[in-house]
């Protein structure tokens, strides 16, 4: 319980950052890692392109990192869905791990008189893959002290948010032991 703390709010709110003392941001990217217009990704990319004073310039930084000399085009993947890539984080904070989590596939049904959701279990395990990912990224980053983790997939890809921030609390907790 010591490893984990639980905030509430705006994962790229800078002043927030500064305060808790936190030098990585956990990005729940798309595969393009070009950014969203909302969620955790979107806010990511527009508080960057902010304190830079320029749209766009967090994609073309991830571009340069990811894609080196070759300039892809931006629908291009640049990261696997249970994956992770590593950025600065010019001027947020240190470091963005941005990772992609999976779309939730699973079917409401009615057993009694309470709703179940399913998902298929290789869903679950791509989202695990996903913590995994961020610890692995860490663990290269020797200089990483405390980092906000937003709960993965539970916006935009679907996934019911008790679900999965109870998956994201036990992968984590997994890769660090």
């Amino acid at each position: 319980a010591s490893m984990f703390g639980v905030e509430t709010g705006e994962i790229a709110a800078k002043e927030k950052l500064n305060e808790k003392k936190i030098n990585a941001i956990i990005n729940a990217a798309k595969p393009t890692l070009m950014g969203s217009e909302k969620g955790v990704d979107g806010n990511i990319h527009k508080e960057i392109d902010r304190l830079e004073k320029q749209n766009g310039f967090f994609k073309e930084k991830i571009r340069v990192k990811v894609d080196g000399h070759e300039k892809k085009a931006y629908n291009t993947i640049r990261c696997q869905r249970g994956q992770a890539v590593t950025t600065s984080g010019y001027g947020l904070c240190d470091y963005v791990i941005h990772v992609v989590g999976t779309e939730f596939d699973g079917k409401s049904r009615k057993e009694s008189k309470w709703n179940y959701k399913t998902c298929s279990f290789s869903r679950v395990q791509a989202l695990e893959s996903c913590y995994y990912a961020i610890v692995e990224q860490i663990k290269s980053h020797g200089d990483i002290e405390r980092i906000a983790v937003p709960i993965i997939s539970a916006g935009t890809y679907g996934f019911p948010f008790c679900y999965a921030a109870k998956i994201a609390v036990a992968s984590m907790g997994n890769a660090l032991i």
